[in-house]
């Protein structure tokens, strides 16, 4: 997974961040309201993750449109990170 935006460099409860699939990259458990699954995504396709700032905390994933995608990337990183939260959690 390529980085585009990265949350974990402040200290924080929990880590949100722009990802894009490269090719070879695994598997990926993806989530959507009480649902879970797990996908290979296609070189290109943006993901928002999210995982817990704890040892051992398991990373979900949830797909976006690459518009979204520009327009995070285009935002200072607080901003990215609360959009992102918004996002995965409504």
């Amino acid at each position: 997974m390529k980085t585009i935006i990265d949350s974990s460099n402040v200290m924080r409860n929990s880590f949100t961040n722009l990802v894009q699939v490269e090719d070879g990259d695994s598997v990926v458990r993806m989530v959507d309201g009480q649902t879970d699954w797990f996908q290979h995504h296609v070189p290109g396709t943006y993901l928002i993750e999210h995982f817990l700032n704890r040892q051992g905390s398991i990373k979900s994933y949830f797909k976006i449109p690459e518009q979204a995608a520009i327009k995070l990337a285009a935002m200072d990183i607080e901003e990215a990170y609360q959009s992102m939260d918004k996002w995965i959690f409504e």
